[in-house]
């Protein structure tokens, strides 16, 4: 299965098993915005060719610290998101490598 196609199988599962603790998204970071210790926002595209800019929730559940996303910027491995609404800013409430 090509990396496109994983990507795909796993986001539309990842959506699909959602709850009332967010919805969860699958990609690859293409934006950060923050320095070597802080993440102020990033940007994760989807295979389907979403874009979503989110904002860390202060108390997140994070596999990693965050100022790791940099090295998933520059490799292009994804990571799984879950988030909420708030009003239009996506919050990163829970973010994993995939």
């Amino acid at each position: 299965m090509t990396r496109i196609a994983v990507l795909v199988l796993a986001a539309v599962l990842l959506v699909a098993c959602g709850d009332n603790g967010g919805t969860s998204v699958l990609g690859v970071v293409v934006d950060y915005q923050g320095d070597l210790v802080t993440v102020d926002s990033f940007t994760l595209l989807t295979a389907d060719g979403d874009e979503f800019e989110f904002v860390p929730a202060a108390d997140g559940d994070f596999s990693f610290p965050l100022p790791h996303l940099r090295e998933h910027l520059a490799t292009g491995d994804p990571i799984s998101v879950r988030y909420v609404e708030d009003g239009e800013r996506h919050v990163a409430v829970a973010v994993d490598d995939a």
